[in-house]
């Protein structure tokens, strides 16, 4: 009788199991290690299935082969396929087609949450379901009685800072970067994880009371610094809102405090700006829905510190 091998490792051991929600959408995690385990719960705790959709699954395999932490990966598409690639020994492919993925990380990577969480399990999710369900916006998000303010900028702008401000005066938190854009709603609906902030370190000098959860020696390594939403008091949050208006930021320390219409044309331009390549259908919807979300009320904010800031989003109404 033939003796069968497995050098591609088909049969490889994933013993721990777990069914995760990212943005209320499941996801079937199966890994080698459990520290993978580990790192999907840092990136996704709320349990909360909102979507009844097949299942995204991902499979994690994990060799202790390098001991130091990779690189940052790179990410590469053409067709259905998504490949990230750290280094030999830390790399992922994904076919959203299936909605299946695989990857092989070092211990190294596994145990390190942010690295596994972030640059590969993070990645490897919201790529599939921005393919079948979602439009990624590069903005924050705050709302009010369920209804949603996008503040949208390039980086630098204060995106993260004026969200925290306002979770700090009575808003809602969403998310401070990466908003999603629900394409099945009938009204612009913007889902996200609002369990982490990320802050730079001039966030400190703001907001003195993220001294402590800023430390200065920590950002020789990093831009920016996620801290949770739960360890920040009087900070509420939502996961879901119908947007109402967007706000574009224009952040100098000159500037006199003013809200100023933008014409729908140039609303649609900023959104689209930068937004990643994907092939039809899916661009074609995600165009479709930034169309729809272009079509709301839209505004430059031009401000010089989130307090200023804070006076002229008092006057939107959301």
């Amino acid at each position: 009788m033939a003796v069968l091998t497995d050098p591609l490792e088909y049969c490889a051991a994933l013993p721990y199991r777990q069914w995760f929600y990212p943005l209320g959408f499941p996801l079937e995690l199966a890994a080698a290690a459990p520290e993978v385990l580990q790192a999907a719960e840092a990136s996704w705790p709320d349990s909360t299935q909102a979507f009844s959709r097949p299942p995204i699954q991902v499979r994690v395999l994990v060799s202790d082969t390098r001991a130091d932490l990779p690189p940052a990966p790179s990410y590469q598409a053409q067709g259905h396929l998504l490949v990230i690639v750290a280094d030999a020994h830390n790399f992922a492919v994904c076919d959203h087609t299936r909605r299946f993925a695989f990857c092989r990380l070092s211990l190294a990577a596994a145990r390190d949450l942010h690295y596994a969480g972030y640059y590969f399990l993070e990645a490897l999710a919201y790529h599939t379901l921005t393919q079948w369900y979602l439009t990624p916006v590069h903005a924050a998000c705050v709302a009010r009685a369920g209804r949603g303010v996008l503040l949208c900028g390039n980086a630098g702008a204060g995106k993260s800072t004026l969200a925290y401000a306002c979770a700090t005066h009575g808003w809602d938190y969403l998310s401070d970067n990466d908003s999603w854009l629900l394409r099945e709603a009938p009204e612009p609906t913007v889902l996200a994880s609002p369990h982490r902030i990320r802050f730079r370190q001039s966030a400190a000098d703001l907001f003195p009371e993220l001294r402590p959860r800023l430390p200065a020696a920590a950002f020789r390594a990093a831009k920016s610094l996620a801290v949770p939403t739960s360890k920040l008091l009087g900070v509420s949050t939502a996961r879901r809102c119908q947007i109402a208006c967007l706000v574009f930021l224009h952040r100098s320390p000159g500037a006199s405090p003013a809200l100023v219409p933008l014409p729908r044309e140039e609303a649609f331009r900023g959104l689209t700006e930068g937004l990643p390549f994907y092939e039809d259908p899916a661009r074609r919807e995600q165009l479709d829905s930034l169309a729809r979300l272009a079509a709301l009320p839209a505004y430059i904010l031009r401000y010089r510190d989130p307090e200023s800031a804070l006076r002229q989003l008092g006057t939107l109404g959301a």
